[in-house]
């Protein structure tokens, strides 16, 4: 099979899409834009970039993998800009339940990625005699983090790690199982947001939060005039249709706020947070 000229063999395979060896010396240019020269310097290239490279970059947030140089780096990008995020999320959650009369609460987290988040919460965990499930689609993203909190020291008593598609449903895991739910930079990717949604409401207990953080504007203006090629991977790119999503499964009181990072903090890590509250 070959692509455009260049054979199989000289080509990296992802869910039906080969990328040349001269394909990811091009996305290893955008990534050391991204390192070097920040967001800005990263959007131009991108936008003058191949069709191919646009899509890995664009499949490698949706689905991060460690098959590659280049994925590495890029799950590496993602853990780093996205932890200001997870501490924030952590912060949140923790202001909100500890009022939680009962014990051990739980906390589900829905796409782990490259466990940043994950980490900080096992840590939470562990301080407050708190149990946390991890789940995650992607087999790279599992073994990845599992490392990671190996090498991070986490108290393997108060956290489980899941493969699994939440969109699929859990349905091993009985209704309002949860206190709190949260998720960072996903629902963007979900084929059905509505249902995936639901599902989560399903999850968490009468009472409990849903916590989101978002990168949705940050990624309609890195891609700009690019996102009509990644139209099938980039599938929702406003947060009042996310909104609108949990308020559909009954998720009455919902609000959303930018967050900047502190001084020093890199801009790459500002987000949209929204924070909900399932009816009693």
């Amino acid at each position: 099979v070959a692509l455009r000229g260049f054979h199989a063999t000289a080509a990296a395979r992802w869910g039906g899409e080969y990328y040349a060896d001269d394909i990811m010396h091009h996305v290893d240019q955008c990534l050391d834009g991204l390192e070097h020269g920040g967001f800005y310097v990263f959007q131009g290239m991108l936008h003058g970039a191949d069709d191919a490279v646009v899509r890995w970059i664009a499949s490698r947030l949706m689905y991060p993998r460690t098959d590659s140089p280049q994925a590495r780096r890029m799950m590496d990008i993602m853990n780093r800009t996205n932890a200001y995020a997870g501490l924030e999320v952590g912060k949140s959650f923790t202001r909100s339940l500890q009022g939680v009369s009962h014990r051990p609460v739980r906390i589900l987290e829905v796409g782990f990625g490259g466990g940043h988040a994950l980490i900080n919460t096992t840590k939470l965990c562990a301080e407050h005699n708190w149990r946390v499930l991890g789940v995650d689609h992607s087999e790279d993203s599992l073994a990845f983090t599992k490392r990671a909190m190996v090498a991070a020291q986490c108290d393997a008593g108060v956290y489980d790690l899941m493969c699994a598609d939440i969109s699929r449903g859990l349905w091993a895991i009985p209704d309002g199982a949860f206190d709190c739910v949260y998720h960072c930079n996903t629902w963007y990717y979900w084929q059905d947001l509505d249902s995936t949604v639901e599902e989560i409401a399903r999850l968490t207990r009468p009472g409990g939060i849903i916590l989101s953080t978002s990168k949705a504007k940050f990624l309609k203006l890195l891609f700009g005039s690019r996102l009509a090629s990644i139209e099938d991977k980039l599938l929702h790119t406003e947060v009042g249709r996310y909104e609108a999503a949990l308020r559909s499964a009954g998720i009455k009181e919902v609000n959303s706020f930018e967050n900047h990072p502190p001084t020093g903090e890199d801009p790459l890590s500002q987000f949209t947070m929204t924070f909900a509250t399932k009816s009693k």
